[in-house]
């Protein structure tokens, strides 16, 4: 398979669903420290943006949002929701140098075959001091080494577009390497989803390691 074949996954697209539904997802717990991080008042990227759950709710605190998706139904149901989304990989980005406060990107590295051209890239639309936050599923998480035991593979591997794997080290070169200055690398959800009952399993994120948990969010700097 050619790596543009593979650079063709970089979708975090999320079937129809109401922001309502969303807001009582499991997917919407995952991510809703990486929106807090965003904070408000900020030009934010979102790389994969997908359908446009979570620029939505970027907006919704305050902040002004561009998102970028090669997926053209994802793009088209960002649109419905009133965000200005563009067509761009993430290893092209159309737009010009320290163009943006925050660069986000939720569930994305792990789809990139050239992690550090996708880096580099953010770290370039960034502006001096600006942030860049990446969630990504943990590939050591309590719940991968306890299915591992049990003799089966991790459910983070079984997905057919995810070329990278991260655990918390590695993300954390992953992004240094790149010339951020990392400030925390936080964790999130146990990995025991079930509907409408999703939050009774974020407990954990406030007693458990980071390098346990689900997903993990990675908040950085850039080097003025």
């Amino acid at each position: 398979m050619h790596r543009h074949d593979l650079e063709s996954n970089q979708v975090h697209y999320i079937p129809k669903m109401t922001m309502a539904e969303y807001k009582k997802s499991y997917d919407y717990r995952i991510m809703k420290k990486l929106i807090d991080l965003c904070g408000k008042g900020n030009k934010v990227l979102e790389v994969g943006c997908g359908s446009g759950f979570v620029s939505r709710l970027i907006k919704d605190n305050g902040n002004e949002v561009t998102g970028v998706d090669i997926q053209d139904s994802a793009l088209r149901e960002a649109r419905k929701k009133g965000l200005k989304v563009v067509k761009a990989r993430a290893q092209a980005l159309p737009f010009k140098d320290a163009s943006f406060d925050v660069v986000a990107m939720p569930g994305m590295i792990e789809h990139f075959l050239e992690t550090q051209d996708a880096l580099a890239e953010a770290k370039r639309v960034l502006r001096p001091g600006g942030k860049l936050i990446v969630a990504t599923p943990n590939f050591t998480s309590f719940r991968d080494r306890v299915l591992v035991i049990f003799g089966h593979m991790p459910a983070y591997s079984m997905h057919h577009d995810h070329v990278k794997f991260f655990n918390r080290r590695r993300l954390s070169q992953e992004i240094r390497k790149a010339g951020f200055r990392l400030i925390k690398t936080y964790g999130s959800g146990l990995g025991i989803p079930i509907p409408k009952m999703a939050r009774i399993f974020f407990f954990a994120d406030r007693v458990l390691p980071s390098s346990l948990l689900e997903a993990l969010i990675a908040y950085a700097e850039k080097r003025g």
